[in-house]
């Protein structure tokens, strides 16, 4: 099987306007909640990321999954793993419904 990608395209909402977030790829949408946690999990005990983040209106972020292996693969242009991962604890909360 070959591999598939997630990809989320998460824009900050100016004032009070709410952050919005569009998802992709050739994960279907309900699976995203459950390849998103993984790659959370798999990240825990990395430790802290010192890069600058990158301060942009809109990030994206790609996870690649590969079946037979179970082996996750990420790319962002965060420029920071923290931001990143906040995004995407961000997006997970929103996916199952809860958060702002």
């Amino acid at each position: 099987m070959a591999k598939l990608t997630l990809t989320i395209d998460f824009t900050i909402g100016e004032g009070a306007e709410e952050d919005t977030f569009e998802l992709g790829g050739t994960i279907k949408p309900e699976a995203a909640p459950e390849i998103i946690s993984n790659w959370l999990r798999s990240q825990m005990g990395e430790g802290p990321d010192g890069s600058k983040p990158n301060d942009l209106k809109t990030y994206h972020v790609e996870i690649d999954w590969d079946p037979a292996g179970d082996v996750f693969t990420i790319r962002s242009n965060c420029g920071n793993k923290g931001l990143r991962d906040g995004l995407l604890i961000y997006v997970l909360k929103k996916l199952n419904g809860k958060g702002r």
